[in-house]
């Protein structure tokens, strides 16, 4: 895919959120504020509060799927404010045409955050992958420094999409990928690692001297595959698999007259 053609679906894409909100958007005979009453035009479980925002609030959804907010942050953040204010204004009963007007500017900003975050998941792929896999290590990540910082410079990655820059995708991406994979090997060194030391220390009278010995030293192995892992692009789920399986391994107990 072009640099020309992901601009002009960009954009493309404001015309039609607009044109499907225009056609779309309930009428005031069909749609509720306070004060006002359904048509028939929804299941009678279905509350009218609900079913003003169920457009947008499925759009968020899918959204959120793709992590719309984290690539595409100024548009996603501009839908939520949009949002919100079409809330606000249903809630205190405002008039159906600002509801109205503001779900509209919602689905604009939204349907650009989602394009983008589409896009994303192509021409940032590796990365990507390398978020997820660490995400799903197991690993309290998202909660290092290193991680927040590469969530960073993803998010400058995927702005260079937006603009349909693709080879500046380039520098932001590998920083990006490298940080994450710091985020991994300081969890395992700090965290993932020394804890599995504390609780074999806390059990050691449940081995045998032979056992623990054999214990110890597999976690000892586990920190050296870790440290000759650091700044190479290695797999995040092969390493953490393996990590988190050797220190199940280690600290496993015999079975009494083994």
């Amino acid at each position: 895919m072009t640099n020309t053609i992901r601009v002009c679906l960009l954009t493309a894409c404001v015309t039609t959120a607009i044109l499907g909100s225009s056609l779309t958007q309930a009428t005031p005979s069909e749609a509720s504020t306070p004060g006002h009453s359904f048509q028939g035009t929804q299941p009678p479980q279905v509350s009218p509060r609900e079913a003003t925002f169920k457009e947008a609030t499925e759009a968020f959804k899918k959204a959120d799927e793709l992590n719309a907010g984290l690539l595409s942050p100024k548009y996603y953040t501009e839908a939520r404010k949009s949002f919100k204010k079409a809330q606000e204004t249903y809630d205190r009963g405002g008039k159906l045409a600002d509801i109205q007007k503001n779900l509209s500017k919602c689905m604009q900003n939204l349907e650009l955050a989602t394009r983008t975050a589409e896009l994303c998941q192509v021409d940032l792929r590796d990365v990507l992958t390398v978020r997820n896999e660490a995400l799903a290590s197991g690993l309290s990540v998202d909660s290092s420094n290193d991680f927040r910082e590469a969530d960073k410079k993803l998010t400058q990655a995927a702005g260079k999409i937006e603009k349909g820059d693709l080879k500046g995708t380039k520098k932001p991406g590998n920083q990006a990928a490298e940080r994450y994979r710091k985020a991994v090997i300081e969890v395992l060194e700090k965290q993932a690692i020394p804890d599995a030391k504390k609780k074999l220390k806390n059990g050691k009278k449940a081995y045998t001297k032979e056992d623990y010995r054999q214990a110890e030293e597999s976690l000892k192995s586990l920190e050296r595959l870790v440290k000759s892992q650091k700044n190479k692009s290695f797999s995040v789920a092969d390493l953490t698999s393996q990590v988190n399986e050797g220190i199940e391994q280690a600290l496993q107990r015999p079975s009494p007259g083994s």
